[in-house]
Formats: C-alpha cells, structure tokens, sequence
C-alpha cells in the first residue's frame, strides 16, 4: 500500500510517497527517542534563540552532568545539520573541540546535546580591552591545537573567528582553557582535496576562498586575522586593508609598539596571500613566538591599562559596518581587501 504524506515546514510543502509500513516505523521509532529524551533530560534554562531553533542549558536525570541542548526545526537546510552531528562525531575525544554527547529527533526538530562549556565568547573579552601577550599566546595556542585536531581528522573549520571560541579562566593564564564550537560549515577535506563553496565570515575569509577554490591552508589564513586582532584590537583590513596586497602588515596602530617582534613575524607568515606559501600548521608550532624562544615586553602590556571603558574598541567598528552596510557594500570592502 502506498500513501501520500504531507509536511508542513515553514512556508512550505514536502510531499512524497512512502509505503505505510515504512511509515509506521518511522513514527515508532521517532516515538521511542522522544521519550527516551524526556526520561534522560531536564531543562534548566534558556541560553539563546536564532533562526535555526534555539539553546537550552540542561542536565542528566540521574548524574546532573550539565549539557547543551540544541532545538533544530527542520526545514529544506536540515540535511546541513545532519552533516554538523556527523562532522561532530568525527571530533570526538577532541580536548580543544566542543564534544557531541547524543542526538534525538522528532516529527519537527532535531535534538543535539552537546557539552555544555561555562565561559564566554573571546569576541566579549576583546571587545572591551587588549591583554597581555602572554595571555594571548596561550589563547591562540590552543586554538591552534583545536584546528590541528580537525585537520588531522581530514577536517576544516571555515569559520574561525571570536564568537565560535569560548574562554574559561582569562585572568588566570595557568587555567585558561580555550573550547572551539560551531561546526556547522565544517567540511571533509583531506590533503588532496580542493573546496569550492564561498562561505566563512568575511572579515576572517582566506582570499582563495572568494576565489572558490581553497584547502585547509584557509584556516591558517584566518587563524592570522584572529591573532592580529587579539595583539592589537584592530582588524587588518579596516583602513588599512591594502597593504595586505604584498603580505604587509599595517602594524602602524600605537598598539604594536610593545608587541614582540616575533609575534609579528608570525602573524605575516599567517597572513601569506599565497596559501602555497603560507606557513603550515605544523611549522606554526616551531615558530619561535609559540615555543617561546622570544622576548616578550611582560612589563609594559601588564601596565599599560589599554581599556576601552566607555568607547567601543576597533574591532567593535567591523560588527557594526555588518549591521549598518548590505551585503554588497560589504562586499566591496572585502574585494578592496584582496
């Protein structure tokens, strides 16, 4: 027997031919994960609310571990989740990436648990002051371990910026640990393969990514605007985006005056537009600003109390030109960039 099924997703209809035998399997089993999900969860509060669903804190009935739950409506972009939970799968054990506990489904969302991490974006802290080097360096060597993780597992990220990591303990540089999350344009990419698909955050795009064509080397590309904006509050391509068409660096702000030497060094091998040329992750590791073979000006970035207060910082100038510009003016920024 054959039947026709309707569902309703948005502003749309999905119909399709199923055999009702199927069907009642289908239901069944999307039955005994919701109750297995009401059994195991308690919702605590909610942590946020976007266009794909939204965010719970919650915990485990029995162990009161806490978790993240995330509420996905499906819609024609569900099968991008999936991919996400798949991708999540494949960094398990990963101490640097967020961790995926289990997933559930039902006739209208998808359920993700996730680890629940109580810090707080990197975007919040450099959004109000700089920190010293030293801070930094351990903040972004571990971000460096997170990308390492994915890459190793034939994995890249596409989306490195502030508000995909969290920080725990930022004031306290022995127990600061750093969690990257989002992976939903996380992508398969071994050595050999090459990517297509433009997608990213503009401000943090690798120029080969425009371009349609691009590796694992983006990522390093990113990782180098993030660094440039932690040392000194400002993104390279704002005002001074044109200097990057040589692999120069603008680090003309009053703000690298007491940034080591080597730090900038790095940050240009990162910035390399030539993604053949570009340092490689590995090589990152050796640089001497990472093993800490360089003379870093402690005294003067732990007394020079550079605090925002009440006036925003310049990265603060990028997040509004994205709310106040269309997609196009934006756009254009970035190709004056490149």
């Amino acid at each position: 027997m054959v039947i026709i099924a309707f569902s309703e997703r948005l502003d749309h209809f999905k119909i399709k031919e199923i055999s009702l035998k199927a069907l009642i399997k289908y239901e069944d089993e999307i039955r005994k994960k919701r109750q297995e999900f009401l059994n195991k969860f308690i919702l605590i509060k909610e942590l946020g609310v976007g266009g794909f669903g939204e965010v719970w804190l919650a915990h485990y009935k029995n162990s009161f571990k806490l978790c993240a739950i995330k509420f996905i409506r499906k819609t024609n972009e569900f099968f991008v989740y999936n991919k996400e939970i798949n991708i999540m799968k494949k960094c398990k054990n990963k101490s640097k990436l967020c961790q995926l506990y289990e997933n559930y489904e039902d006739e209208f969302k998808l359920i993700i648990v996730m680890e629940y991490i109580a810090g707080k974006e990197l975007y919040d802290y450099i959004n109000i002051k700089l920190y010293p080097e030293d801070i930094i360096k351990n903040i972004f060597i571990q971000i460096l371990q997170g990308i390492q993780e994915m890459h190793e597992a034939d994995l890249v990220h596409r989306d490195i910026k502030p508000e995909n990591i969290i920080i725990e303990n930022i004031e306290d540089n022995l127990n600061l640990n750093v969690t990257i999350l989002d992976f939903g344009l996380a992508e398969y990419c071994n050595n050999t393969t090459i990517l297509t698909r433009k997608c990213g955050s503009l401000e943090y795009m690798a120029p080969e990514v425009k371009k349609e064509k691009y590796n694992k080397s983006s990522d390093i590309y990113s990782l180098g605007i993030l660094l440039y904006i932690m040392l000194c509050g400002e993104n390279p391509f704002y005002n001074n985006s044109s200097k990057l068409k040589h692999n120069i660096c603008p680090f003309t702000e009053p703000n690298w005056k007491i940034i080591s030497d080597e730090a900038k060094v790095l940050v240009i091998k990162l910035l390399t537009i030539d993604p053949n040329k570009r340092i490689k992750i590995d090589n990152i590791f050796k640089h001497p600003w990472i093993t800490g073979n360089t003379k870093i000006n402690y005294y003067k970035r732990h007394n020079s109390s550079i605090l925002y207060n009440n006036t925003k910082p310049p990265i603060y100038k990028i997040r509004k030109y994205n709310s106040y510009y269309n997609l196009r003016d934006i756009y254009k920024l970035y190709m004056d960039c490149i």
